[in-house]
């Protein structure tokens, strides 16, 4: 059996509002960063796409089949990340909610348990790399898989 190496560490959860009609423009405004990826569901189908000199890319904009808009009204759940940090996005009873996950020297303690690359090409971009974080429940002393944080998309 092999042993299984495990780091400490703390995320944090920031709320952020995407208001405005634009959510693209919502979107780069909260993300403030000049890279990352772009992973969501929208009523319409999949949408990827990926930050670039901090403009928000979509593969919709070249696609020539049915168009997968990214609007408030449309979107079910969104990630946009790069290696240090994730902004999630998902429809909520009240309208969309949104945070940020980041790795700190304080917040939510977890265990990092690994790092994977999914060997599935889940899109022209590449392989999908995650890391994975395991909390500790109190009344049994077990581990379970509690967070997991999307770091990259890979060649």
């Amino acid at each position: 059996m092999s042993k299984v190496h495990l780091e400490n560490r703390y995320l944090q959860f920031e709320s952020v509002e995407l208001t405005g009609a634009d959510l693209r423009a919502a979107l780069n405004a909260a993300w403030r960063r000049p890279t990352g990826w772009l992973f969501g569901q929208t009523f319409g189908g999949v949408i990827w796409g990926r930050v670039h000199d901090g403009e928000l890319d979509l593969t919709t904009n070249a696609s020539s089949g049915v168009e997968v808009l990214l609007r408030h009204d449309t979107l079910l759940n969104l990630r946009l990340f790069d290696a240090e940090r994730e902004l999630r996005a998902w429809r909520a009873d009240t309208g969309l909610k949104a945070r940020l996950v980041s790795e700190g020297a304080d917040g939510q303690q977890y265990a990092a348990w690994q790092e994977q690359s999914y060997g599935l090409r889940l899109s022209e971009f590449g392989r999908l790399r995650a890391r994975h974080y395991l909390a500790m429940e109190p009344e049994t002393g077990l581990l379970r898989m509690a967070e997991h944080r999307l770091l990259a998309l890979e060649p």
